[in-house]
């Protein structure tokens, strides 16, 4: 909660510093009034009538009109086209695809014992999380548009490429993980093996004796 309350009272004293990000937040607000509709909101507009339209299966692959009207129909308004043209199943096939990756990447986190190994995997998670929370309630009028794009979908080469180096770093980090593991097991295993007692099988082929030798003397 006090988190909570002071990241409200940051937001709170950005927009206060800054007259024009007032002035966003409260065009967006009224994005669908007569003068603003074909304006200021264009976009946003357009976006949510295109998801709506979408539906439960979508208007077809490649027959969506927004990416025709919309400047940024590519970039932090792509989910509009995909879900327009995918409909609701195909949001969700997407959003449970983002859902399974960072649900891996935290439970990577998780298991790593590396402190620093476990703050990037966590690290890459809430990112990703945000990063499509933040773009999808963009595209459906949630938010003013802040420019965050949509992973893996929008376009921009900066942007994909610190999410793949991201990815790149979970990875490795899960390989050196099944690594240990591997040995690990392996290590468990050569110390169960039973230990023979006697001498060892190249001095038995030599005809050397398993004891020492007792003599009697009568």
């Amino acid at each position: 909660i006090l988190v909570t309350l002071v990241g409200l009272l940051g937001v709170g004293a950005m927009i206060a510093k800054e007259p024009f990000r007032a002035e966003r937040v409260s065009n967006h607000l009224h994005r669908w009034e007569a003068d603003r509709i074909d304006d200021i909101g264009y976009q946003t507009v357009q976006s949510e009538i295109a998801m709506a339209s979408g539906g439960l299966s979508g208007v077809g692959k490649g027959t969506g009109r927004v990416k025709h009207l919309m400047p940024a129909a590519t970039t932090d308004f792509v989910f509009a086209t995909v879900a327009e043209e995918v409909g609701f199943l195909g949001v969700m096939a997407i959003l449970s695809l983002m859902g399974a990756l960072v649900w891996r990447i935290w439970r990577l986190s998780q298991l790593c014992v590396n402190k620093f190994a476990q703050n990037v995997c966590a690290g890459v998670a809430i990112w990703l999380t945000l990063q499509t929370c933040v773009n999808l309630m963009m595209a459906n009028g949630f938010l003013p548009p802040i420019g965050i794009p949509f992973p893996f979908i929008s376009s921009g080469g900066s942007s994909l490429l610190a999410i793949l180096i991201g990815i790149a770093l979970c990875q490795s980090i899960a390989t050196m993980k099944e690594e240990e593991h591997l040995e690990n097991r392996h290590h468990r295993r050569r110390n169960r093996r039973p230990h023979r007692s006697g001498p060892s099988p190249a001095r038995a082929a030599a005809g050397q004796p398993r004891g020492r030798a007792v003599v009697l003397h009568g």
